[in-house]
């Protein structure tokens, strides 16, 4: 288990309820902190604000963990940190993909949905606290779309052929600890202008949906805190948290 300390090493678990919910427990037991761990597929997967994911095998269902103590920035960098190492992969061979990010935590082609995101916050007395950034990737699995505000895709259905997934799975651990490094050490600036240059959603029409509360209006880009910024006729505002809908593509005339 020493192994999984260092960066780049990733534990493959044949099956798992939920990777984050495991690799939690272990962090819990003080069993493993920086690590990282894959499963073939979920029993019991999730997705934000409670929603369930799809969890068949084929596709990708990775979770990274590390302690988080004294930064400067809130935990969300960490899923923005690792939609910007993720992004930058899928556009490289032997993938190609045509990816684009949406704020808060998606990664979409062809306005559908390849991969998710969930961060959350281990603390507990007598531990340091960590970060568990859970990632849902459609690779070679069948999507289901039932029950999601999104169409879905996979990766085998936009370029016509199987991946490798553990090989995705250990890609992506080491992009996502270099980028993770780079914001440690310089700071969110350089993080939030990469996820800008590799997302759709700054210059759009879009739609922030936050339980019943919809609010409409052209992204203006995101805030230093990673806050979403719309604005429309009736004034300006910033979103911490929701889904956000495209309503127009950039370039469309407001």
């Amino acid at each position: 288990m020493e192994a999984l300390e260092e960066d780049n090493k990733v534990l493959f678990l044949s099956c798992a309820d939920s990777t984050n919910t495991w690799l939690k427990e272990q962090i819990l037991k003080q069993a493993l902190s920086c690590a990282a761990v894959f499963a073939g597929r979920q029993t019991a997967g999730r997705g934000r604000h409670g929603r369930h994911w799809e969890s068949p095998e084929g596709g990708l269902y990775l979770s990274i963990s590390f302690p988080f103590e004294n930064q400067n920035f809130p935990p969300i960098f960490s899923c923005v940190a690792a939609g910007v190492a993720i992004a930058g992969i899928l556009r490289r061979e032997p993938y190609t993909a045509d990816v684009f990010l949406k704020w808060p935590n998606d990664i979409f082609a062809g306005g559908r949905k390849l991969c998710g995101m969930l961060s959350e916050l281990v603390t507990a007395p007598g531990i340091a606290p960590h970060v568990v950034i859970g990632i849902g990737l459609n690779v070679n699995a069948k999507v289901v779309t039932a029950d999601s505000l999104y169409e879905a895709v996979s990766l085998f259905e936009l370029k016509g052929h199987e991946f490798d997934v553990r090989l995705l799975a250990e890609q992506i651990v080491s992009e996502f600890r270099r980028e993770w490094r780079n914001t440690v050490e310089f700071g969110t600036e350089q993080l939030i202008s990469h996820w800008c240059a590799l997302s759709e959603t700054p210059g759009a029409h879009v739609e922030v949906l936050q339980d019943e509360n919809r609010f409409a209006g052209y992204c203006v880009g995101v805030s230093d805190a990673f806050e979403l910024i719309v604005e429309n006729e009736n004034g300006s505002r910033r979103f911490s948290a929701g889904d956000c809908r495209t309503l127009r593509q950039p370039g469309v005339q407001r």
